[in-house]
């Protein structure tokens, strides 16, 4: 297990690689996400991978300069969105959405969306790190329509 949330080389190497040219080209602002449900008295939610009840120990906070709260519906709602390749267009971006994200890219997905649409980031690059693939997801909601269509097919004889 790679214990991405207590492995020091997880942040390390964004650090290193990916990290110095997304700070130069975004002004250096940190915006994470977290969802709307994390607090344990509101209940479960359906964002695997963030809002685990705890805060990483890799993760600096004196870095993050806003926390946006993403409600588990919308994460999904974004993150089938993805699936469907759709283009999200707005004043300030535009977005092309091929590939299957996991339940947490679709969060961040959307808090991208939130700060995009804000009228002073009209024009300004937003940098977004997709924190999973799809394939951890198949027996998720995220992938109830498809898994519904298969259980219909009939085999061709």
């Amino acid at each position: 297990m790679l214990q991405q949330f207590d492995n020091p080389s997880n942040p390390k190497i964004h650090y290193e690689t990916t990290g110095p040219e997304i700070w130069e080209d975004t002004r250096g602002k940190v915006i994470g996400v977290e969802p709307l449900e994390s607090n344990i008295l509101s209940g479960p939610h359906k964002i695997q991978g963030i809002g685990a009840g705890f805060v990483p120990r890799n993760l600096d906070q004196d870095v993050v300069d806003e926390v946006i709260e993403i409600s588990s519906d919308e994460a999904v709602e974004t993150a089938i969105g993805w699936h469907n390749d759709f283009c999200l267009i707005s004043s300030s971006y535009v977005i092309v959405f091929s590939s299957q994200v996991g339940i947490s890219s679709g969060a961040a997905a959307a808090a991208a969306l939130k700060v995009g649409k804000r009228s002073n980031n009209a024009g300004k690059p937003i940098a977004l790190v997709f924190p999973s693939f799809g394939e951890r997801y198949l027996s998720t909601v995220l992938f109830k329509s498809i898994r519904e269509e298969c259980e219909k097919m009939e085999p061709e004889l």
